[in-house]
């Protein structure tokens, strides 16, 4: 896209050509951006029972992680 547009107007400065197709600038900026999530019944309760949970379900899981030390569910909580 890039190299058509400075074919098209060689004396057009590089800060006013476009470095990408209309496709391209909507797949960059609007599809690979959506990040809408459905947390159905979970949205209703507060973050701590849903990390107790998540406590139940993989206690022995490593849950943190930082420099060196890593933390399992059941020890974060």
């Amino acid at each position: 896209t890039l190299l058509d547009a400075v074919v098209a107007d060689p004396d057009r400065p590089l800060s006013a050509l476009a470095l990408w197709s209309d496709a391209e600038r909507n797949l960059l900026t609007i599809e690979r951006n959506r990040t809408e999530t459905d947390f159905g019944e979970a949205a209703a309760q507060p973050l701590h029972r849903l990390f107790e949970q998540q406590v139940e379900r993989t206690p022995d899981a490593v849950a943190a992680v930082y420099d060196d030390v890593a933390l399992t569910y059941a020890e974060l909580n």
